[in-house]
């Protein structure tokens, strides 16, 4: 603790630099005396408003000189470190996102900052980064100038600016920092973005019934006819139920309650996340109980045609002697894979003419909620059917087919 009264080599020390801060000066000071006789002032330090309390007018006048002299050693610590971007976001990553962000969201957290953050702007100063740096690394992404730099969606700039965001947030909270430079940061309008969002599109009813002759093609084999396509069954369980692919590769025959004719959505498989627990991090599948959000885990009623959908996989794999827990699996009874059962959908794609080359798995699932909206279903069904967090989230990704509906029932009325 300082000694105010008689601390005259500090006066002494601070005083020149007291005299080059604007609008700080000592003899600027005006003094109020309080009830009690003590005294206090109010001065404007780097735009913040201080108050400063003593016995004495002397005692207030050195507070407000030890004051300054903090803020000075606090530049001089900022400048001298020597901590870079990338060795703060490394380190804000591990320390803060690794414990608390599920595997699969902190996968994605970490490629943004890899692939857009690294080796960009990352090499500066953490203390050096400026609203001008951000904003043109964010612009090159909209609009690449060479063929170097990724062109992104307006998703994908969100998404830099946010991670930049949250980071020097909690380096001004550590003191690193003292402004945050992605306050005047933007994000550019869609015509400055080369890259247009990713619109889901939904299988026609020519499309879909495509789809279901060539899935239900049989072929001789030996003594019995199996299906042509392994997965194709269970491309058809999506394209009925609105699964996520996920959730359909964890789907298991307890789930499944043909009786009833409902299945129980309680996990979901997470594809190629990172395993920390090895130092070779090799990319695994995982189980995760739930599901994507709270809403996922729900049961789904299932229709008459869904029904012999299992029951043919279940007639098969006991023709074929496969024993196996998952509804989806191998001929060796292990759980099948993401990428095999896309390439099962592309496989199928390619037999037909009139099946888009963009589809995916995702599109089945788009395809069954857009076909419950056109059927005239209420969308805080189709909300829950779809395991969506809220509402909202099934009004915006569907809001298309919406707008579609509307204008239909608008060319149906003529009133004059």
């Amino acid at each position: 603790m300082l000694n105010y009264k008689h601390n005259a080599k500090l006066q002494r020390e601070v005083g020149a630099k007291i005299m080059s801060i604007k609008a700080t000066k000592v003899k600027d000071m005006i003094f109020f005396q309080r009830a009690n006789g003590s005294y206090q002032s109010k001065v404007t330090v780097n735009g913040k408003r201080k108050t400063f309390y003593g016995k004495t007018k002397n005692e207030v006048r050195l507070k407000y000189q030890d004051y300054l002299k903090e803020i000075e050693l606090d530049d001089t610590k900022l400048q001298n470190d020597i901590m870079t971007l990338n060795d703060y976001i490394e380190y804000w990553l591990k320390t803060y996102k690794l414990r608390t962000l599920e595997p699969s969201s902190y996968d994605k957290l970490e490629m943004v900052y890899l692939n857009q953050i690294k080796n960009s702007i990352g090499y500066k100063r953490l203390c050096d980064v400026t609203s001008e740096d951000i904003q043109n690394l964010i612009n090159a992404h909209a609009s690449p100038k060479d063929n170097f730099t990724k062109a992104l969606a307006k998703s994908g700039l969100k998404k830099i600016r946010q991670l930049l965001d949250q980071c020097y947030k909690k380096a001004i909270q550590e003191q690193r920092v003292k402004v945050n430079p992605c306050v005047n940061t933007y994000i550019p309008s869609d015509i400055f973005i080369d890259i247009d969002t990713k619109e889901q599109f939904s299988l026609t009813d020519v499309q879909m019934q495509e789809l279901k002759r060539i899935c239900l093609i049989k072929t001789k084999c030996s003594d019995y006819q199996d299906y042509k396509y392994h997965d194709g069954l269970v491309l058809l369980i999506i394209l009925n139920t609105g699964l996520r692919s996920g959730e359909m590769l964890a789907l298991e025959w307890e789930d499944v309650d043909l009786d009833n004719k409902v299945i129980r959505v309680n996990k979901i498989v997470q594809s190629k996340i990172v395993d920390r627990s090895n130092e070779d991090h090799k990319r695994v599948d995982r189980v995760k109980s739930g599901s994507k959000t709270f809403s996922g885990t729900r049961t789904i009623p299932i229709n008459n045609s869904t029904v012999q959908y299992f029951k043919e996989i279940q007639k098969r794999n006991l023709s074929m002697g496969i024993q196996s827990k998952f509804v989806c699996c191998t001929t060796k009874g292990t759980r099948q894979t993401h990428r095999n059962l896309l390439r099962s959908l592309y496989t199928i794609r390619d037999k037909s003419d009139i099946i888009p080359d963009n589809v995916s798995l995702h599109t089945l699932r788009h395809t069954f909620g857009s076909t419950l909206i056109r059927n005239k279903v209420d969308v805080s069904v189709v909300s829950k059917l779809m395991g969506h967090a809220n509402i909202m989230v099934t009004y915006n990704k569907y809001i298309h087919v919406i707008n579609e509906e509307k204008a239909k029932a608008m060319e149906l009325v003529e009133i004059a």
